[in-house]
């Protein structure tokens, strides 16, 4: 159960759309929520209890949120393990989630806890990079691990960020074996039949895959 979760059931009771979308700040359509699932069994205890004169829509709000609060306490940060830090975006999401700016505070519900290092024996560059970028990853806490097994042992959730899409596919196949849901950053892969493999992979294990530029969402480049 998530906050999100808790809010979809609170806009149920209170006869609000889900399906429905406002635009966010760059014009594109965005659901209320990204999670929109009521919490079905505590649908049933309302339920229930509107068979009391005594339990009225009030007191359903109440009962949400107290749950909201009590969920909203207890969340620990999503675990996140990153495959392959050549990449300084590596670095840069980890800095981001774990010392959010002042307008995005939401970005503080992740957390990189471990990673594996990576890197490509022909691509010079990558190498460099991985001993460029290790030492700025452990001073945010980030553990480096010896294997991918050992990140997905620890994490909720995985960032491909190694910049040879040669290496996605095999990365990714890991990931989503492991049922972790997977960001892959770009290149997704260094052809369209692999691309073509991880989304099959993806849905043989019910996994969510998602892959773009970190510019997406930048202002500048929209």
């Amino acid at each position: 159960m998530s906050p999100s979760n808790v809010l979809a059931t609170l806009y149920h009771v209170l006869g609000i759309n889900l399906s429905q979308t406002l635009p966010d700040h760059s014009g594109r359509p965005r659901y209320l929520l990204d999670d929109r699932e009521p919490i079905r069994e505590l649908l049933q205890i309302g339920e229930t209890m509107k068979r009391s004169a005594r339990f009225t829509v009030s007191w359903q709000v109440v009962l949400l949120l107290c749950a909201v609060c009590r969920t909203s306490n207890a969340a620990d940060p999503v675990r996140v393990g990153i495959l392959g830090i050549d990449n300084y975006q590596s670095l840069a999401f980890t800095q981001l989630w774990h010392k959010p700016p002042e307008d995005n505070p939401d970005l503080g519900g992740l957390k990189v806890v471990a990673a594996w290092k990576g890197g490509s024996g022909d691509i010079a560059e990558t190498l460099v990079d991985v001993e460029r970028w290790e030492p700025h990853l452990i001073k945010q806490g980030v553990t480096l691990e010896d294997s991918i097994g050992d990140v997905l042992g620890r994490c909720d959730a995985v960032m491909i960020m190694t910049v040879d899409g040669r290496t996605h596919l095999k990365l990714a196949a890991r990931a989503i074996e492991a049922r972790k849901p997977t960001y892959i950053g770009r290149p997704m892969a260094a052809s369209l039949e692999d691309v073509i493999a991880i989304f099959d992979l993806a849905k043989r294990y019910d996994t969510p895959v998602f892959s773009c530029s970190q510019h997406r969402y930048s202002p500048g480049f929209i």
